[in-house]
C-alpha cells in the first residue's frame, strides 16, 4: 500500500474509532457531520492504487494498432487476437492487468442481430420475393432506433458521380450485411450460403423460427448455439468470462472467436485480463475500432471513450502519417470539443501521443534504393524525419478541421496550442521488437539494439504518464488529508483550550462581553453586508449568469450551425434522405450528422464561456469571501491579545486557527466540485441536444415529406428550420443542465459556510463564555474527566499525523 494511501486510512480509523465519538458527545451532530462529508471525500481518495490510466489507441482498421499492443504488453506473445473482421463488428478491446489471464465479454442483445435480418430483407426485397412477416421479431423491432449500417463511403472514390457513387454505396452496404451474416452463421464472412438459409439461421440464432422454408447445416449448429448463449447472458444482463489457466488452446480459440470471429459481431464490451510490468504500471491499453469502421461509432464506442474515459489518446498512424479520417475522428468523436472546458488550466487533460507504425518498411524500401547505408541507418535517419514532419502535420490537419475561417476563436486555438506543446511522436517498429524479445537467431532483427525499435521508449512514456497521473491523485489524497487533519486538530485544540483555561469572576466577565459587544459591532453590520453580497452571488448573479451566457451560447450556435447547412446543398438528395430517415445520420456521398454537428456547435460556445468566466468568478468570490471573514476575525483576535491576563490567549488563538481552516475547506470544496461539475457537464450536455433532431426528423418521414418531387429542398428546409428550432428547444435543457450542476456545488459549498455561518459569534463566544458554559466548566471533576478524554484522543493521533499537534 502506498504511505500516503496507509496513513490517510489510519486518520480516517482514528477519526471514526476515537475523534468521532468524542466530537459527538462535546459538539453536537450538526459538526459531527461535517467531519463525516470530509472523511467521505478522504474514502473516495483511498482508491489511488486503483488509479489507472485508460490510453486508447485510435487509427485506420489494418494501420498495426493490435500488432502494436501485443508488442508492449506480450512482447513476443500474441496477446491480443489482429487482424480483425474488417468493417463488420464495432468494438473496443480493454486491457487490464490482472494476476490471472483471462476475457470478460458483455454481448449485445438480440437486436443486433435482428436488425441485420431486416437490412437483409429490405435490401434484397427483389431476390427475396414477398417478405415474409417477422412475427416474432415485431415486438424486438419495435425498440430499434434505428437500422445499423456499415460505413463504406470511404472505401469508395469521391471522384464517382454522385448518383453512381450512392448505388456503389448501397450496393457495398448491402454485401458488407451479406458478409456480416456469413460471418455470423459459417465463421467466415467469405463462406458463402444462400440468402434465405442465412435468414432463418440468424432468426433461430435470435432465438425465432425459421420462416423461409431452410433447415439447419449440422457444420453451422455449433456456432447458432454459441449465438443462442450469448444472446441468453445478454438478456440476463449477465457476462461470460474465461480463465486462461491451464486451458491455453480453448482460451485462444475462445478468444478468436469472440475477438476476431462468429462473436465478434455481438461483442458490446470485451476485456482481456493480463499480466505484464506496463499494465502493472496502472496503464490499461483500449484498441478502439477503426476509423471509419461503422456508422456512428464515434458516438456508440470512440466517443464514449475519447471524450470521457481517455487519459492517452495513441494515435496510430503510418509513414503517410496523419490521414483527413483520422484526424476528423478527433473532431466528431467530440475529443477536441471536450478539451474547451480547460483551455487555460489543462493540467489534467489527456496527453496525445503518436505511434508511426511500419519504419521498418520505410527503412527497407530506402535501403533497397542506396545501400550505402546500413538499413538500421535509414531507419534511424527515417524516425528522426517523421518526428519534425508528424508535429506540422498535426498542426496542418488541426487548423484544417478545426481553426477554419470564423471557427478559429481564441478558445480554440488555446486548445491547439496544448495539445502541440504536450504531444508525443514516437516512430517505431513492434515487429522488429518482437524479434528482440524472441531472440531467434533464424529471424533476427535488422536493429542492433531493441532500444532502435522505438517500442521502449513508447512503454516508458505510458509508464511515466501513468506515473504522473497516480501522484497527482496522491497529492490530492495528501492536500485533503492535510486540511481534515488541521480542522480536526484545531478543533481539540480549541476545546482543550477551553477546558484548561481559568474562569473569570461574574463581574469581569460581564463586563469583558460589554466592552467586546462596542467593539465587534461594526464588524457584525460588515460581516452581513458581506454574507448577503456572497448569498446574493450564489443565488441570483452566478444562475442569471448561467442563463444569459446560455443564451449568447444559442445565438452564436444558430450562425454556426446555419454555415455547416449552408455546406449540405451540395449533398445528393438521396444521401440526404438517407439522412433524415435516420434521425439526421448518415454516410453516404456526403457525410451528414446533424445531431452531433448540431450539438457540438452548441455546446461549444457554453464551454469557452464556462471554463472562462463562471468557473474562475465562483472560484475568485468564494476566496474573497473567506478571506474576508478570516480579516474580520483577525481584527477581533488582535483586540483580544491587547487585553492582557483577563482573557486566555489560547482560547483565542485557537479559535482564529480553527476559523483560518474553515476557511481554507470552504475554498478546497468549491475548487474540487467545480471539477466535478465541469466534467459532468462534459458528458451530459451534448446528449440531451440530440432529442429535438431525432423526434423533428422522425416527424418529417412520418408524414412522407421524404417522398415525391422536390424532396431536396424540403429535408433542406427541415433542416434550415431545425436551426433554430434545435436551438430554441437546447436552451431550457442546457441551463437546467448546468444550473443543476451549479446547485450541487453550491450546496456542497454552503454546507461548509454553515459550519461557520457567523465566525465572529464563534470567536466572540470563545472569548467571553455564557455563565451557564462558565459554571459547567467551573466543575472540577467534569474539568478533568473532559481533559482526560481529550488527552486519550489526541495520543491516539496516528504519529505521522502528530505534527499538527505543534502550536
Amino acid at each position: 500500500m502506498h504511505p500516503e494511501v496507509e496513513q490517510t486510512q489510519q486518520l480516517v480509523e482514528w477519526y471514526q474509532k476515537i475523534a468521532r465519538p468524542f466530537f459527538s458527545k462535546m459538539l453536537g451532530e450538526e459538526k459531527v457531520s461535517d467531519f463525516d462529508r470530509d472523511v467521505d471525500r478522504l474514502s473516495k481518495g483511498l482508491r489511488v492504487p486503483a488509479t489507472e490510466l485508460a490510453a486508447c489507441f485510435l487509427g485506420p482498421s489494418g494501420i498495426g494498432k493490435s500488432t502494436l499492443i501485443n508488442a508492449v504488453v506480450g512482447g513476443a506473445n500474441a496477446v491480443v487476437p489482429s487482424g480483425g473482421v474488417g468493417p463488420l463488428t464495432a468494438q473496443a478491446i480493454v486491457v487490464r492487468n490482472h494476476h490471472e489471464p483471462g476475457f470478460d465479454v458483455e454481448y449485445h442483445g438480440p437486436g443486433r442481430i435482428l436488425r441485420t435480418v431486416f437490412g437483409l430483407e429490405q435490401m434484397y426485397k427483389a431476390e427475396l420475393g414477398t417478405l415474409a412477416k417477422p412475427t416474432m421479431m415485431q415486438l424486438e423491432l419495435s425498440d430499434l432506433d434505428e437500422d445499423e449500417l456499415p460505413d463504406v463511403s470511404a472505401q469508395v472514390s469521391k471522384d464517382v458521380d454522385s448518383d453512381e457513387r450512392e448505388d456503389v454505396i448501397r450496393l457495398e452496404r448491402r454485401e458488407q450485411l451479406r458478409r456480416r451474416s456469413q460471418l455470423l452463421i459459417t465463421g467466415s464472412q467469405d463462406q458463402e450460403r444462400d440468402l434465405k438459409y442465412l435468414l432463418d439461421s440468424l432468426r433461430e440464432a435470435a432465438g425465432g423460427q425459421r420462416v423461409w422454408g431452410t433447415e439447419s447445416d449440422p457444420s453451422d449448429a455449433v456456432r447458432i448455439a454459441g449465438i443462442q448463449r450469448a444472446v441468453a447472458l445478454a438478456k440476463e444482463n449477465r457476462t461470460y468470462a474465461l480463465s486462461a489457466s491451464g486451458r491455453d488452446l480453448e482460451f485462444r480459440t475462445d478468444l478468436l472467436n469472440h475477438a476476431t470471429g462468429y462473436l465478434a459481431p455481438l461483442i458490446k464490451n470485451l476485456t482481456l485480463n493480463w499480466q505484464s510490468p506496463l499494465l502493472a504500471s496502472g496503464v490499461t491499453l483500449v484498441d478502439l475500432p477503426g476509423v471509419g469502421v461503422v456508422r456512428d461509432i464515434h458516438k456508440d464506442v470512440t466517443r464514449k471513450w475519447v471524450r470521457e474515459k481517455a487519459h492517452a489518446l495513441v494515435l496510430v498512424v503510418d509513414h503517410r502519417g496523419l490521414t483527413e479520417s483520422l484526424a476528423e475522428a478527433l473532431r466528431r468523436s467530440e475529443f477536441l470539443s471536450s478539451l474547451l472546458y480547460s483551455a487555460d488550466e489543462p493540467e489534467d487533460d489527456p496527453i496525445v501521443l503518436v505511434a508511426i507504425t511500419r519504419m521498418d518498411d520505410i527503412a527497407g524500401e530506402r535501403y533497397r534504393q542506396d545501400k550505402s547505408k546500413r538499413k538500421f541507418q535509414h531507419f534511424q535517419e527515417a524516425a528522426e524525419e517523421a518526428k519534425d514532419r508528424l508535429k506540422q502535420e498535426i498542426q496542418r490537419r488541426l487548423d484544417e478541421i478545426w481553426l477554419q475561417n470564423t471557427d478559429a476563436t481564441e478558445t480554440r486555438q488555446q486548445v491547439v496550442r496544448n495539445l502541440v506543446a504536450t504531444l508525443q511522436v514516437h516512430p517505431l517498429s513492434a515487429p522488429e521488437y518482437a524479434k528482440f524479445i524472441a531472440g531467434d537467431a533464424d529471424d533476427p532483427s535488422f536493429l542492433r539494439t531493441i532500444e532502435q525499435t522505438g517500442v521502449p521508449a513508447f512503454i516508458a512514456s505510458l509508464e511515466r504518464l501513468a506515473q504522473d497521473r497516480k501522484q497527482k491523485a496522491i497529492a490530492r489524497l495528501l492536500e485533503q488529508r492535510s486540511l481534515f487533519r488541521d480542522r480536526v486538530i484545531t478543533t481539540l485544540r480549541l476545546q482543550q483550550a477551553q477546558w484548561e483555561g481559568e474562569t473569570h469572576a461574574e463581574e469581569e466577565v460581564a463586563k469583558l462581553k460589554q466592552e467586546l459587544e462596542v467593539f465587534i459591532r461594526p464588524l457584525r453590520e460588515e460581516l452581513a453586508n458581506r454574507q448577503g453580497a456572497y448569498r446574493n452571488f450564489l443565488k441570483k448573479t452566478l444562475p442569471q449568469r448561467i442563463k444569459d451566457l446560455t443564451k449568447a451560447a444559442k445565438a452564436t450556435a444558430s450562425r454556426d450551425v446555419d454555415r455547416y447547412l449552408a455546406r449540405l446543398w451540395q449533398a445528393h438528395w438521396a444521401t440526404l434522405r438517407a439522412s433524415v430517415r435516420r434521425g439526421g445520420r448518415y454516410s453516404g456521398a456526403s457525410d451528414i450528422n446533424l445531431p452531433t454537428e448540431f450539438a457540438l456547435r452548441f455546446e461549444e460556445p457554453i464551454a469557452e464561456v464556462w471554463g472562462k468566466e463562471i468557473l474562475k468568478d465562483l472560484r475568485k468570490e468564494t476566496k474573497d469571501y473567506a478571506d474576508d471573514c478570516v480579516n474580520l476575525v483577525e481584527q477581533v483576535t488582535e483586540w483580544a491579545l491587547e487585553q492582557g491576563a483577563r482573557i486566555q490567549p489560547k482560547i483565542v488563538e485557537a479559535q482564529r486557527d480553527a476559523i483560518r481552516t474553515d476557511a481554507k475547506q470552504l475554498q478546497a470544496v468549491g475548487h474540487e466540485m467545480v471539477k466535478e461539475m465541469r466534467d459532468e457537464a462534459r458528458a451530459q450536455l451534448i446528449n440531451v441536444i440530440e432529442g429535438p433532431i431525432k423526434a423533428a426528423c422522425d416527424k418529417f418521414v412520418r408524414e412522407n415529406s421524404d417522398v415525391g418531387a422536390g424532396v431536396k429542398r424540403r429535408i433542406l428546409g427541415l433542416y434550415s428550420e431545425l436551426a433554430d428550432t434545435v436551438t430554441d428547444a437546447a436552451e431550457e435543457p442546457a441551463t437546467k443542465i448546468l444550473l443543476k450542476l451549479f446547485k450541487e456545488v453550491e450546496k456542497e459549498i454552503l454546507d461548509a459556510f454553515a459550519n461557520r455561518e457567523d465566525p465572529l459569534a464563534s470567536v466572540f463566544n470563545a472569548i467571553v463564555t455564557s455563565q451557564h458554559t462558565y459554571l459547567q466548566r467551573s466543575d472540577k471533576q467534569k474539568k478533568k474527566r473532559v481533559l482526560d478524554e481529550l488527552d486519550v484522543v489526541l495520543r491516539n493521533l496516528p504519529e505521522c499525523e502528530k505534527a499538527g499537534l505543534t502550536a
